[in-house]
């Protein structure tokens, strides 16, 4: 058996400081590493960034430009979000206001500007602008990137949908949201105390159809899943109680493009019309006031997909409904 040279005495020294200070090293790294972890949300996973739209209404087939980005929009997005995209074009620009301005400052939020040639109407800039971001970053560096919809119809217009070509997941009564006159910064702190539940729920929207699409037996994952969801739609209620500013109690919803999930492209929808939350309503209910008739249910329909997106695991845009206030 060979044994490694002996060591002088210097040379032991001199080993033991290496060891040393490799372990020191180490310590430094990790101690930075919880340091990070502690006061960044997102540290040491992809960052999620979210392409907002201006505030448009949707009403007999037809989109009016209402100018900046609508208040409960951009509180949604900022606490489910990590980064936010408000794209600007040549055919309709607007100013943003206080807090857009205080997101730009904090490098949450930019403003990439885009400039058509082409003839362009009604909402036609916007839903432009926003496909244009969406190209630039989805994939880019180690970020994930989705749309917000203020309207199911408003993305269908484009050339880029394909019909019935995805899936949509929405949530009903289920998500808390702060409230639009919340200040920012509230909802940054907050976000830094308990991301951690919010991080979960969007996880398990995040994964519902891939992990169908992996399991032998869809039908029984798909009531698994939904159970998860349930059970993160109530933590996220949970600690909305901790919070010293108002909430509401919204509506999401997700579309997956089905490139990704052959096996389930043609069946997913036909799984569920729709199915009523167990925890989250009896969380509900449990809360009183404006909510107490409120139930929480999960509903799986076909929506549209996307002809040149690259596949991907995760929804690639969101609606979101506000409806009553919670506390």
């Amino acid at each position: 058996m060979r044994h490694p040279p002996l060591r002088s005495p210097s040379g032991c020294r001199t080993f033991a400081r290496e060891i040393l200070c490799g372990t020191l090293t180490k310590e430094i790294e990790m101690g930075e590493a919880k340091r990070r972890h502690k006061s960044d949300p997102h540290y040491g996973r992809p960052i999620r960034g979210l392409i907002l739209a201006s505030a448009i209404q949707h009403k007999d087939g037809s989109f009016s430009f209402s100018g900046g980005i609508d208040p409960q929009d951009l509180r949604h997005g900022l606490l489910f979000w990590d980064q936010l995209v408000w794209p600007d074009s040549n055919y309709l620009s607007a100013d943003g206001g206080p807090d857009e301005k205080f997101l730009e400052d904090v490098k949450i939020l930019s403003r990439p500007r885009y400039t058509f040639t082409n003839t362009m109407k009604d909402a036609e800039p916007i839903i432009a602008a926003q496909i244009q971001a969406f190209k630039e970053l989805n994939g880019a560096k180690r970020g994930v990137w989705d749309m917000c919809q203020y309207s199911a119809a408003l993305l269908s217009r484009s050339d880029e949908a394909a019909k019935e070509g995805g899936i949509q997941v929405e949530l009903l009564n289920a998500i808390p949201v702060p409230d639009k006159d919340v200040p920012l910064n509230e909802i940054l702190e907050f976000k830094l105390k308990r991301n951690d539940e919010f991080l979960a729920l969007r996880t398990e929207i995040d994964s519902l159809v891939e992990t169908i699409n992996l399991a032998k037996d869809s039908h029984a994952e798909l009531q698994r899943k939904i159970a998860q969801i349930d059970t993160a739609c109530a933590d996220a209620l949970k600690i909305s109680s901790e919070w010293k500013f108002p909430v509401r109690l919204s509506n999401q919803k997700a579309t997956f493009d089905l490139k990704p999930f052959e096996v389930i492209a043609g069946s997913l929808a036909g799984y569920l019309g729709g199915t009523a939350l167990g925890v989250s309503s009896a969380l509900l209910a449990g809360i009183g006031g404006a909510v107490a008739a409120a139930k929480s249910s999960v509903k799986i329909s076909a929506d549209i997909g996307w002809k040149g997106l690259k596949p991907r695991k995760t929804p690639f845009a969101y609606v979101a409904q506000f409806n009553k206030e919670l506390f």
